[in-house]
């Protein structure tokens, strides 16, 4: 059964005794085909069941605590109105409500650094989301100080390709199932685009306290006509 959308579900902790010291937050990707369980069913392994945040991760960080933040990436069949900047805000608003436990010894896990793990359109949710908690101290000084550094996966910091095999997909679903709700998610991935411009340059100028580790296709995919490299992996 499909866990509902938007959540900060945690996949791994450490076996009693061990105490936590790092936090690996993983955050997905554009939901193209509309499927229900997208967040888990994207990093799990369809023969195996193998789920690489949760089996891979804690074997080569048995002290660490990993979470999956699950929101809405669709762009066909239940389609959201929410915008990046609102699943930026869940996600910092989940991380404020999750992680302050305090355990025997009185260690506040709040303080434990962070780790982000963002694919494709997951990577620009957690630069907006890193950029809000540095402008709002208020409510998110905590996640800010916390936070050490973002992975990205094949992220279209600048856009991506005009042709991408997401937009193709999306587009043709959506024509099938009839839904005419809109969002920014599929036009945040366009080449160019205003908001993944601003945003990059922003990220890059004012959150340099970051090391920043980013993996990218190096090879061109095609499919049927349709080319997909990014070219703009540019922080």
């Amino acid at each position: 059964m499909a866990t509902k959308e938007p959540f900060l579900q945690q996949v791994y902790c450490p076996k009693s005794p061990n105490t936590p010291n790092i936090n690996f937050v993983c955050v997905h990707g554009l939901n193209p085909s509309g499927r229900e369980n997208h967040p888990f069913e994207t990093r799990t392994h369809a023969e195996s069941k193998i789920q690489w945040p949760r089996d891979f991760l804690g074997a080569d960080f048995p002290n660490a605590r990993v979470w999956i933040f699950g929101y809405n990436s669709k762009v066909t069949r239940g389609v959201s109105a929410a915008r990046i900047s609102d699943h930026a805000n869940n996600l910092l608003r989940f991380l404020r409500q999750k992680r302050p436990v305090r355990i025997g010894g009185g260690q506040d896990l709040s303080k434990i650094p962070i780790i982000f793990l963002g694919h494709s359109l997951g990577g620009l949710v957690i630069k907006q989301a890193l950029l809000i908690a540095r402008s709002n101290p208020d409510n998110y000084l905590e996640t800010w100080n916390a936070a050490r550094g973002p992975v990205f996966f094949g992220t279209p910091h600048r856009g991506g390709n005009t042709g991408a095999l997401e937009e193709f997909g999306a587009r043709l679903a959506k024509l099938f199932a009839n839904d005419s709700t809109a969002n920014d998610l599929l036009m945040c991935l366009k080449r160019n685009l205003l908001f993944t411009q601003d945003s990059a340059g922003t990220f890059s100028r004012d959150l340099n306290k970051f090391k920043i580790l980013t993996f990218f296709e190096t090879r061109p995919t095609n499919f049927h006509g349709f080319s997909h490299y990014n070219h703009h992996v540019t922080i």
